[in-house]
């Protein structure tokens, strides 16, 4: 089509040129640059970037087209010049100003015979930004004009690709096919059959996709369209479960190619079909030789991927795939294989450490402990419901040889011991709490950080402990009845609690009576009690929701970046049977429904998975969901196709849910 265009406009050049025309030439020269940036785009594979000759190209067609424009915008030419770069800005993706050029055009220029040549490339430009609706519009009038345009064909064209970005797959295939039949002898006949291959590929309709794949190699058509048929019909007959098939056109298009490049690109393809079939030996050996004999390129790239991927899902060698991974980076840093290799090393990290987080908590390991072998927690005094730090500890103080085993605080300035009224009460976070602390680098302080360590928990509370103990023993007096109120206040504020008075006077003097201790002391007693319990609840619950999370992201990963369904149910079940009241249970409930009809086909048993998440979960979202999946299945209907899963966060967050399942199409 460009082409066609191209030699149209300069043939109407040579019949009106005015020789001396410093417009006319500028803009002459416009036309040749975009006619060569045009056979450059013809002569590259669909899909792939411009080249820099071809950016050049482009470049130069926008800069002359726009001095034609600036310089004598009442000349004959400053229509086409318009209509010229807008073709250009929208080839270098640039969107927004090809976009402001082309409707600039249509309301500058109405009546003009450009405008349809205007209105195809705006709508393309529109299709390029996600408006499909209105482009498709827009392509209507040039596709079905009466008698049909030099852009009929190409309209058609874009109109199918329009239907395909909304997964209107059927109606884009009528386009495709009309296309076909009305222009016989369409310059782009070739490359509407390769589009609409794809498409077909996309309803699943492999066998239909295969004869439209073969056709296009027959047909008068660039090289390197024919060579992309070849590689592609490969990939859709080992969908068609033809692998012997796949491996002799493979054959055949190796036996004559000689480019390095597409020689990779067939040894790749030959490297998916022994995958296919379960021949990992050889894909691996395939893949290895073009490692070795093209180092350094994105093909050696790819190759090196595809080893760690088989090492990761099909081996579960987690070391040798990461090993693969990391090597494929190294081939091409900057290449997208690059991107999605490290993104596979993330998916294996984030996946070990959510199973160290589950065995750790499997095998009794202490919060935060993903490795060491789970510490034994001491045996809890049944009478106060605390677990004391050591037996005894709050009617003695230890001594040495030399004297007390703390450091006395500094005394008063007469050497005189202040009695129990002079001392000012601890209160939490001041200064008497503080005065209360053994000095830093004291054998107090060492003796907390030792006992701390042999117990295995953080020194905060047992420094309170050995404070308080300390103040004691400076005073001469025991640290029961003394202290007791300011040990408490310590460790309610090293938990974050504050103690709640009593209830009653009568049953704290009761409690207080069969404890052999003051009623303030036993009030003080039950309140530390219910703060560490509280806060044992607390510890608890944190960590139940550290591990249904683990499990889940377990059973992500499985699902979504290893593709194994059967290795991702028992984590989303576990989330169900071990934390049923956590937040992610519906969602696990959910998901076994969801791979039971979409991943295995049982749609009996994605039935009974529905029916349990409807039970166990009712009001939820994933219940109404599931209700819905539930009528739709029992009513007999056909399940939708199921949505297409892109990459997962390595980490992603726990209010994610599963992909959603689009409404039914064609």
């Amino acid at each position: 089509m460009f082409k066609r265009l191209t030699v149209s406009l300069l043939a109407l050049v040579a019949l009106v040129a005015v020789p001396g025309c410093v417009y006319y030439n500028t803009f002459y020269h416009a036309t040749v640059a975009a006619r060569e940036a045009e056979l450059l785009r013809q002569s590259r594979p669909p899909g792939t970037d411009p080249s820099v000759a071809e950016s050049e190209l482009l470049n130069r067609v926008v800069e002359k087209c726009g001095r034609v424009i600036a310089l004598h915008p009442d000349s004959d030419w400053a229509d086409d010049a318009l209509v010229l770069m807008g073709e250009a800005l929208y080839k270098q993706n640039k969107h927004e100003t090809a976009e402001a050029r082309l409707t600039e055009f249509v309301a500058l220029y109405p009546e003009s015979e450009l405008r349809p040549r205007a209105e195809y490339f705006l709508a393309a430009v529109l299709l390029a930004k996600g408006n499909a609706v209105t482009a498709e519009e827009i392509l209507s009038e040039v596709a079905f004009a009466d008698p049909p345009s030099d852009l009929s064909d190409d309209a058609l064209f874009l109109i199918g690709d329009a239907r395909r970005k909304r997964k209107r797959y059927a109606e884009a295939a009528d386009a495709y096919g009309e296309l076909i039949d009305r222009f016989p002898r369409s310059e782009r006949r070739a490359e509407v059959r390769f589009v609409a291959a794809e498409n077909l590929i996309d309803m699943e309709r492999f066998e239909e996709a295969a004869q439209q794949l073969d056709a296009v190699s027959r047909e008068r058509s660039s090289r390197e369209l024919a060579f992309e048929a070849r590689i592609r019909l490969a990939d859709v007959l080992v969908d068609l479960g033809d692998t012997d098939e796949a491996l002799t056109v493979l054959d055949q298009l190796e036996r004559r190619t000689t480019a390095r490049n597409d020689l990779d690109r067939i040894l790749l393809a030959r490297g998916r079909t022994y995958e296919a079939v379960g021949n990992l030996e050889d894909a691996t050996a395939v893949y290895g030789q073009i490692a070795f004999e093209h180092e350094r390129s994105d093909a050696a790239a790819e190759a090196h991927y595809r080893i760690g991927l088989i090492h990761r899902d099909h081996l579960r060698n987690f070391d040798d795939a990461i090993a693969s991974f990391r090597e494929s980076k190294e081939q091409a840093p900057r290449g997208e294989v690059a991107t999605l290799a490290t993104a596979a090393i993330a998916d294996i990290v984030s996946l070990r450490e959510y199973l160290a987080v589950i065995e750790a908590y499997e095998r009794g390991a202490a919060p935060g402990d993903s490795s060491s072998p789970a510490v034994e927690e001491p045996a809890r005094d049944e009478s106060l419901g605390v677990t004391p730090v050591e037996p005894g500890l709050e009617e003695t103080v230890p001594e040495r040889a030399d004297g007390p085993m703390f450091t006395p605080l500094e005394p008063a300035p007469d050497d005189t011991v202040p009695g129990r009224e002079d001392r000012p009460r601890s209160t939490r976070g001041g200064p008497a709490f503080e005065e209360t602390m053994p000095p830093r680098g004291s054998t107090a302080v060492d003796s907390v950080l030792a006992t701390a360590d042999s117990l295995g928990v953080t020194p905060r509370g047992l420094t309170a402990v050995d404070s308080v103990l300390a103040t004691a023993d400076s005073l001469g007096v025991t640290p029961r009845g003394l202290t007791l109120a300011d040990s408490v206040l310590v460790i309610e504020d090293s938990l974050g609690v504050t103690a709640p008075e009593p209830a009653s006077a009568d049953s704290v003097a009761v409690r207080a009576d069969s404890l052999g201790v003051t009623p303030r002391e036993a009030a003080l007693i039950d309140s530390l009690a219910a703060a560490a319990a509280a806060a044992d609840s607390a510890a608890i619950e944190e960590r139940e929701s550290e591990v249904a999370t683990a499990r889940l992201r377990v059973a992500e990963l499985y699902l979504f970046k290893l593709g194994s369904p059967s290795e991702a149910v028992p984590y989303y079940e576990s989330v169900v049977e071990e934390h049923p009241t956590s937040s992610l249970a519906p969602k696990a409930a959910y998901a076994v429904a969801w791979i039971a009809e979409y991943q295995t086909g049982d749609l009996g048993g994605a039935a009974e998975a529905y029916r349990r998440v409807v039970e166990l979960f009712p009001g939820t979202e994933h219940a109404a969901k599931a209700e819905e999946a539930l009528a739709r299945l029992e009513s007999g209907a056909v399940s939708p196709p199921a949505p297409e899963i892109e990459p997962a966060d390595p980490t992603p967050d726990a209010s994610e849910g599963l992909p959603e399942v689009p409404p039914t199409s064609d």
